[in-house]
């Protein structure tokens, strides 16, 4: 079985990508991580690239930018 990716991983990658559509980021997502690829962050589990993604969302991390577009929030990724 696949070990799980902490969602910072996946933070750091979004930033190379700049902005995106939010199907981009999700098939990009996968292509980098695969596609049945499972991540985590502090305070969930067993998340998909999509629940990933509505995951930052609700906690203010990705917003959305320039109509669909969306981008990470400047100082929204914690350090630890």
């Amino acid at each position: 079985m696949t070990q799980s990716i902490h969602g910072h991983k996946v933070m750091d990658f979004m930033v190379e990508l700049g902005l995106k559509v939010e199907l981009d980021l999700i098939a990009a997502i996968q292509h980098q991580f695969g596609a049945s690829q499972r991540f985590h962050t502090c305070s969930a589990t067993d998340l998909d690239a999509k629940a990933l993604l509505d995951f930052l969302k609700t906690k203010g991390k990705l917003v959305a930018i320039e109509g669909e577009q969306w981008q990470l929030a400047a100082g929204q990724k914690c350090d630890h």
